[in-house]
């Protein structure tokens, strides 16, 4: 048996080699797969169980398309947090995605562990048992999303589709900043004003403020002189 004490940090390899699959890797602190900036399925030879009070941090690289993950001969047992962040998020691509964060040939027991992640609003995740030996990253990724009133207007889902077209083909590194910004925007409103400002609306609302200020400008001359102008304007 191997326990990682709740101050304890445990940077696993890809082999965990603990003997027959009973034998207990058991985590009360922090456990980073493969350490940070690098995402890999890792294999235990024998049990896991998280406690309540343990984290279990996760990278998805979307470079790779891999995520940490553990996979073991024994059981697995899951409380604490499941703490999921990304790499490489410029390169995220639309879509509905499924991939193991923990599996046991012995089965694996939800014991309450919760799911972690930035907040997001093309993003949304979720951990799920399908099958009783795994629990696996449920994630939608779409810059067209549905808000809590229902979906943006015509003209910002399309903006919203062509960021999913651009991804989807594999990403540009001129958009890379924007994408990054999207991904991490929280809130719908806030997503919902970002895309405004990206589409031809706001471009247009300003060349028609423009025309209509000019326009102004020429009633005004009509109507008794220049030095009239700033009174009506305002």
């Amino acid at each position: 048996t191997f326990v990682n004490k709740p101050q304890g940090l445990l940077v696993s390899g890809p082999e965990l080699v603990l003997g027959i699959s009973s034998n207990q890797l058991i985590n009360e602190g922090i456990l980073r797969p493969g350490g940070m900036q690098l995402a890999q399925v890792g294999n235990l030879a024998g049990s896991f169980t998280q406690t309540a009070q343990a984290t279990a941090y996760s990278e998805l690289d979307f470079g790779s398309e891999v995520l940490d993950a553990i996979h073991m001969t024994g059981a697995a047992v899951l409380g604490g947090v499941a703490d999921v962040s990304l790499l490489n998020p410029q390169l995220v691509k639309p879509g509905h995605f499924q991939k193991s964060l923990f599996s046991a040939d012995m089965g694996v027991t939800d014991a309450g562990m919760v799911l972690r992640t930035a907040p997001s609003v093309v993003i949304v995740y979720d951990v799920i048992y399908p099958n009783g030996l795994n629990a696996v990253l449920d994630y939608n990724v779409d810059f067209s999303p549905i808000g809590p009133g229902g979906p943006m207007d015509r003209n910002l889902r399309e903006v919203g589709d062509y960021f999913n077209r651009i991804q989807d083909a594999g990403s540009s590194e001129a958009l890379a900043d924007t994408v990054v910004t999207l991904l991490y925007i929280p809130e719908f409103d806030e997503y919902r004003t970002a895309m405004s400002q990206l589409g031809p609306d706001f471009y247009g609302e300003h060349q028609a403020e423009l025309l209509r200020s000019s326009q102004r400008f020429n009633d005004t001359l009509l109507d008794g002189g220049a030095f009239r102008f700033m009174e009506q304007d305002m």
